[in-house]
């Protein structure tokens, strides 16, 4: 709601305001008479004329059918000074999203920087209660924002009947309060938390979303954003918007002054007493009537806790908003059933916060792994797999899929709690490791697009696309993670490079699969894409790809000029682990061509390089498994057998004795020991892996 001068009339809401501004409100002579004898709400009403009315809005709403990237547009949800919410359809993941499109240029270059960074700032932290984001890009002369697509309502909206009862509002509201402190615990601020920026699904979860106005704590304030708002110039002008929304606003930052995450706790204060009360403990929130306080509401307890949070000085308030939560909901007394010492308890206390503070901040792993491997999906490929007779390959499809999810949930768990519970691990490589789980993700989607389109032909190898995903530990090597050159941060950038990972990920599934007729063409748009964008670690891995599905083809002497620059870029890029497999296929591949000189230098090479990557146990096994061919090959089949033994002990420890690689492992020892003439040692060997 607008903050009023002293008029007859109360203030209609922001939403009402829009509502006149926009033409579809029912009723306008009750506003028209308030706006003769309101000023504030005349220069609110100015401000949002100005944006709603810029010539750069003319493209309108978009159309059913039309494309934000990826995204499919189904219907506009709703819209606002800012921008546009429409529900859209990704092709790529098969689900709804919500697209937040920002009007073209209508506020400039700021707005567009602030809605990315509400892409960064929820895409940094997952959480239950916050609204999950999938994905930013630039669209024409705007940006967007993919996110999760929540089908229910606003809080305000939840609010409205005024029927729920106390424990209901509050339990919406700690909700609200986990998901804000979650963004807390990352560092950021939202600095506009109010009933209308809190989504409550069907479901009953409760999310926070709009976090267009949220800043790390670290990055300083701009003089634009410290302006005073109390006084009527200082409010929304025709040029102009302030950052935030007064009637939630904390003292200090209606004052110009940095909000922090205390600014927060008095917004959540203010919006959670509105909804006990039905009205705002403050006519404004201007220090002197915050001084004066506020009329308690709920229970003592209740109503204690939140008069110290909408206390006017920051000190004086919760020192953060888990410690308001506690005080609002008090956790119930435990009786124990034995005497126990105060080291126990302070132990069991403090094990119990541990633990809901990781669930709180950490536990989103399974759910990201089931938004792209559902059940519906599951059965879907069970579906097509029965239909060609081919349900026993899938069924072993389907457990590595599984097995794989079960460990990136661990693996996305543990590299949180390094970072946000244990304090173990900087926020750089958590960064790091994040983007590389992303990554296997979309390996996983690559892989599921192949699996969908497998036909009779092509039946006997699909499950390989499986075996070969990349190894998880890749995503815990902190010395090859913090080695690649910085991804660049441009909207149109990073869109073009998702989109580019999305394609080599499906080339990849498809040259393992053995489909290497489809996946040339595929790779090689990938290739030209990544080399115009100019990210060389992108382009290595577009060229690794390519050389690859080239040498699977039997194109062996066009592959091999696509691997050298592939290694060529990896080594400028320090993408150590991409040179290190060009490498090895170089090897191979030269030595499929009798040129075996050349072939043991590149070995030689990819030895080398490996130290550079560090704990790598699929690479040292790829390696060895190669040193292994060329000894064979030379005849020292008894050095052979040495390393074939050595990548058949790394892919036994780290991927079981059951997986396909070791397997192959295993018969490679075999082949080299009936080199040596130790036939019955074969012969039992290969009988193992026939098993």
């Amino acid at each position: 709601m607008v903050e009023c001068s002293a008029v007859t009339s109360p203030c209609p809401s922001e939403s009402a305001l829009m509502a006149f501004v926009s033409g579809s409100s029912p009723d306008r002579a009750p506003i028209e008479a308030h706006l003769v004898e309101c000023e504030r709400c005349r220069v609110a009403v100015a401000g949002l004329v100005s944006r709603t009315t810029a010539p750069t809005r003319s493209e309108g709403r978009l159309v059913r059918g039309a494309q934000v990237g990826r995204y499919v547009v189904l219907d506009l949800v709703g819209q606002g000074a800012m921008g546009q919410v429409y529900a859209a359809y990704d092709p790529v993941l098969d689900r709804k999203v919500a697209i937040k499109l920002l009007h073209p240029l209508a506020e400039g270059a700021e707005a567009q920087e602030r809605l990315l960074r509400e892409a960064k700032s929820l895409a940094r932290v997952g959480h239950p209660n916050l609204v999950g984001v999938h994905d930013a890009g630039a669209f024409r002369d705007s940006v967007f924002i993919a996110m999760e697509f929540v089908e229910g309502q606003t809080l305000r909206a939840w609010l409205q009947p005024r029927t729920r009862s106390q424990a209901e509002v509050l339990d919406a509201f700690l909700q609200a309060g986990r998901g804000l402190a979650a963004a807390h615990a990352a560092g950021l601020v939202h600095r506009d938390f109010k009933p209308e920026n809190v989504l409550v699904g069907r479901d009953g979860r409760v999310r926070v979303s709009d976090f267009g106005l949220a800043r790390d704590v670290a990055e300083p304030a701009r003089p634009a954003e410290l302006a005073p708002l109390l006084e009527p110039e200082k409010l929304p002008t025709a040029t102009g918007a302030f950052v935030g929304t007064p009637a939630y606003m904390a003292p200090e930052q209606l004052a110009g002054q940095r909000a922090d995450a205390r600014a927060d706790q008095f917004s959540f204060a203010v919006a959670l007493y509105e909804g006990l009360a039905g009205q705002r403990p403050f006519a404004r929130n201007s220090a002197d009537l915050v001084k004066a306080g506020a009329r308690p509401v709920g229970s003592a307890v209740l109503g204690q806790a939140l008069l110290r949070a909408l206390a006017a000085e920051p000190s004086q308030r919760f020192p953060s908003l888990d410690a308001l939560m506690t005080a609002l909901k008090p956790a119930p007394r435990k009786r124990w059933p034995v005497p126990v010492t105060a080291a126990a308890v302070l132990l069991a206390v403090g094990l119990g916060v541990s633990l809901h503070r990781s669930e709180a901040l950490c536990g989103s792993g399974p759910a990201r792994v089931e938004a792209v491997w559902p059940e519906s999906r599951k059965r879907s490929l069970a579906a097509h797999f029965a239909g060609l007779g081919g349900s026993p390959l899938f069924e072993s499809a389907r457990r590595g899929l599984d097995a794989y999810g079960v460990g990136w949930a661990a693996m996305h768990r543990e590299a949180c709690e390094a970072t946000r519970v244990k304090g173990e691990q900087s926020d750089q490589l958590l960064t790091a490791r994040m983007a590389c789980l992303d990554r296997r993700l979309v390996e996983v989607e690559g892989v599921l697009g192949v699996l969908a389109t497998t036909d009779a032909t092509t039946l006997a190898r699909a499950s390989d696309a499986v075996n070969a995903l990349t190894p998880l530990s890749v995503c815990a090597n902190a010395n090859a993670l913090l080695a690649p050159t910085p991804r660049a941060e441009q909207p149109q950038v990073v869109e073009r490079v998702s989109r580019i990972e999305q394609e080599l990920a499906r080339a990849q599934a498809l040259n393992e699969a053995g489909r290497f007729k489809e996946g040339v063409p595929i790779a090689t748009t990938a290739a030209l894409e990544a080399h115009a964008i100019g990210w060389a670690p992108l382009e290595a891995e577009a060229l690794l790809t390519l050389g690859a599905l080239t040498q699977g083809a039997g194109e062996l002497t066009s592959a091999e000029p696509m691997l050298r620059d592939s290694w060529a870029r990896a080594l400028v890029a320090r993408a150590d682990r991409t040179a290190v497999i060009a490498a090895v296929n170089l090897s191979f591949l030269l030595e499929e061509l009798g040129r075996m000189k050349e072939a043991q230098e590149w070995s030689w090479q990819a030895a080398t390089l490996r130290d550079r990557v560090g704990d790598d146990f699929d690479l040292e096994a790829r390696v060895a498994n190669q040193e292994g061919h060329l000894l064979s090959t030379n005849g020292d089949y008894r050095g052979a057998e040495t390393r074939y033994r050595r990548a058949w002990e790394l892919r036994k420890t780290h991927q079981g004795e059951a997986h396909p690689k070791t397997v192959l492992m295993w018969a490679n020892v075999g082949m080299s020991a009936g080199g040596q003439g130790h036939y019955e040692e074969a012969v039992q060997v290969l009988r193992g892996v026939a098993v």
